[in-house]
């Protein structure tokens, strides 16, 4: 989500670099109390509603307050995805990381294209966003957003498409990590 929202620096642009050592010390004071308060696990779990824990999140049954967390933010992902994400998008990106091992793919984004192929021409922007998220967000930039972008309205699909994407990687990566 980051790589893919953020610019490379927090400040605007335009901020001399002689500024930005001053303005991160800042902004690190201004944030210090609040990262010190204690904070109760599971306290904002109400946030969201409950949901069965799925079969790939086994890694996190020692932990209820965990599983529970991430159990709601799975169903709350996935409800997200039936609404933003087509479903044959969905089906090549589950695809993708079902064979994948974690690695990047590589400097370009033509490994994208066989994966796409399978797509009808009007989801292929939303299949190669959810792609480059998924599996190599330091590749996305403006002219792939704005490709998705062409022929939609309003940030939240834009949001969910790319949460989806990032969640389900995490996913992967997850159970991978898990054995």
């Amino acid at each position: 989500m980051v790589n893919v929202f953020l610019e490379e620096s927090p400040f605007p642009p335009g901020l001399p670099a002689r500024a930005r050592g001053g303005m991160m010390r800042l902004v690190g004071r201004c944030l210090r109390p609040n990262s010190l308060r204690h904070r109760a696990p599971g306290r904002s779990l109400h946030l969201l509603p409950a949901a069965p824990p799925p079969g790939d999140m086994a890694w996190a049954d020692g932990a209820p307050v965990v599983a529970d967390a991430f159990a709601r933010a799975a169903a709350a992902v996935d409800a997200a995805a039936e609404r933003s994400v087509p479903a044959p998008v969905r089906q090549v990106v589950r695809a993708e990381l079902a064979g994948w091992d974690g690695r990047p793919p590589g400097l370009s984004r033509s490994w994208t294209e066989g994966a796409l192929a399978v797509l009808p021409a009007s989801d292929r922007p939303a299949g190669r966003l959810a792609l480059l998220t998924a599996m190599a967000s330091y590749q996305v930039d403006r002219s792939v957003i704005e490709d998705y972008r062409k022929g939609r309205s309003g940030d939240a699909p834009l949001v969910e498409l790319v949460s989806w994407a990032a969640f389900t990687a995490s996913r992967r990566v997850g159970a991978l990590a898990a054995g």
